[in-house]
């Protein structure tokens, strides 16, 4: 088997998506129209490209997680999300990072992202764009462990979101997650019920699938390969797969 340098790394997929994205767009409309200026909203308040990049540059020369996590949380894209918007939330988050990321690629790679990353992943996943949604949560988790959280003493949201742990709180897709979770166990309880399992095969339930699948998948090693396989079960139960 291949190591680990050759499997695809999630953040450069990310960032192709980031990439790819048009600059010069209005925000706080519902249609995305080609201007010059303004490019986003902070706080319902028109900023200048010139005064994004200042705010982007303060931010992340502190190398503050939470002055990151300030700056991440106060632009329109997730004024969309959060108004039950979240194809125009990601056409403006997508449209915030490519800006940072053009500003300067070396701070846009040192400011603590997991913010966006976390709330964009929700848009996706919200519009059914699972590629997407999968590529944001793994970039955010890569973030938190950056930023040196664990899933263990320490979890942030997007740890919750990988594990399907929706009894924990203080994750802003908590909702999400228990429906996740929800539809994982209905999976899990019909695999448990089928015959001509061996006796040596014990039955699953949601813990088993934790430990000995999903929380593997943040290993910072094997974290993209987890993850892809995570999607891909992921889809195949939410289809009805066992039919």
């Amino acid at each position: 088997m291949s190591d680990a340098k050759a499997q695809p790394d999630a953040n450069t997929e990310i960032d192709a998506v980031v990439g790819s994205t048009k600059s010069g767009l209005t925000v706080g409309t519902d249609e995305a129209q080609p201007v010059s200026t303004p490019i986003d909203i902070i706080e319902r308040i028109a900023i200048s490209e010139a005064e994004l990049e200042r705010m982007f540059r303060k931010a992340a020369n502190t190398n503050s997680v939470p002055d990151a996590d300030l700056f991440f949380s106060r632009f329109e894209y997730l004024n969309q999300l959060l108004g039950n918007n979240p194809m125009m939330a990601l056409v403006y988050g997508r449209q915030l990072l490519f800006h940072c990321k053009r500003f300067d690629s070396s701070l846009y790679a040192k400011i603590h992202k997991g913010t966006p990353y976390y709330w964009l992943g929700m848009a996706a996943f919200f519009v059914k764009d699972f590629q997407t949604a999968t590529f944001f949560f793994d970039a955010a988790v890569s973030e938190d462990i950056r930023a040196g959280l664990d899933p263990a003493r320490n979890p942030s949201p997007s740890f919750h979101f990988i594990l399907i742990d929706g009894e924990q709180p203080h994750q802003a897709g908590q909702l999400l997650v228990k429906s996740m979770q929800s539809q994982i166990e209905a999976q899990i309880d019909r695999y448990n019920q089928r015959g001509g399992r061996p006796p040596s095969c014990r039955s699953l339930d949601i813990a088993v699938v934790r430990e000995h699948f999903l929380r593997p998948a943040l290993n910072t090693i094997t974290r993209v390969l987890a993850l892809t396989s995570h999607r891909a079960n992921y889809l195949c139960l939410r289809d009805g797969l066992s039919r």
